[in-house]
């Protein structure tokens, strides 16, 4: 597995778990994560809606998220 390939398929079992876990995952790979919770749930869902290895329902589910709240989720338009 390349490089590539493995840090996304980490991501994607981070993007399973929480919000809190993408935090730790980003200060991991030394990237300076969101500067507050609200704003790290937000970019959780987000990244949710743009992987497409994830389940397409848990993608939905987050993609509702983000739309109940007035933001725009970063799916092609599968969801």
């Amino acid at each position: 597995m390349d490089e590539i390939a493995r840090y996304l398929a980490d991501l994607d079992r981070v993007l399973l778990k929480s919000p809190r876990h993408l935090k730790r995952f980003m200060r991991s790979r030394s990237l300076k994560p969101p500067s507050s919770d609200e704003l790290v749930e937000l970019t959780f869902h987000k990244a949710i809606t743009a992987s497409r290895s994830l389940p397409i329902e848990y993608r939905r589910k987050s993609k509702a998220w983000l739309i109940e709240r007035g933001y725009e989720p970063l799916d092609d338009g599968e969801l």
